[in-house]
């Protein structure tokens, strides 16, 4: 049985218009696109010998140098948690492999932080949502983060703002519709509707008792 050859020479670098790349031809063979930094990080010169696990490894490097490039432009747009991310850059078809890789390496520049995405997603959720925590929480667990971590970032924040915020945004609405109704108590009235619409948007019983006490008749 013939042995497969392990070993190539590069018998060109056709350097592409931008100067961003080089197309790799091994024993006349073009094998592919690279960065022209992935070349220069190998010192691959026309007339080198390559192995096949030399010409693995450089593949697997092209491939983490343009993934991460191609993640930071999407980080620089919106956050990500680190789980959803993942999944993300996985349906690019990247090996799990390269995907971790990468991921580890805008964790360790702090691109990517789930500690750093709770924080935002939560006080974008209370300012401009106007979600509670139980709502926050689901949400936050639907996208891969920890429960834990969330838990433990929820227990020092919040919630009685933007929940009296929606207090005053809707009482006055619930006031007219109160006006068109002849029987009932108008007070439990207002106060069981402003009660629905603080359980739908997730806000804990113990916020929802606080500020309805607020509200008179």
């Amino acid at each position: 049985m013939k042995k497969e050859k392990t070993e190539y020479t590069v018998t060109q670098l056709k350097e592409s218009k931008n100067g961003r790349y080089y197309t790799l031809f091994l024993d006349k063979k073009n094998v592919g696109t690279f960065l022209k930094s992935t070349i220069r990080k190998f010192a691959l010169e026309v007339g080198d010998t390559i192995t096949e696990e030399e010409l693995t490894k450089m593949i697997e490097t092209d491939q983490v140098k343009r993934l991460q490039d191609y993640s930071l432009r999407l980080l620089s747009r919106r956050d990500y948690s680190e789980q959803e991310f993942k999944e993300k850059l996985l349906k690019r078809g990247y090996s799990i492999n390269v995907v971790e890789q990468v991921i580890n390496n805008l964790k360790e520049l702090d691109y990517l932080s789930d500690k750093n995405f709770i924080k935002n997603y939560v006080a974008h959720s209370l300012s401009f949502r106007k979600r509670g925590k139980i709502a926050i929480k689901q949400e936050l667990l639907k996208k891969g983060v920890e429960e834990k971590a969330i838990d433990d970032y929820l227990s020092g924040i919040s919630e009685e703002v933007p929940a009296r915020e929606l207090v005053e945004k809707y009482l006055p609405k619930f006031k007219k519709q109160l006006e068109k109704k002849i029987s009932g108590n108008p007070k439990n009235y207002l106060k069981n509707k402003l009660k629905e619409l603080l359980l739908r948007r997730g806000f804990t019983i113990r916020t929802i008792e606080k500020v309805l006490e607020e509200v008179s008749g």
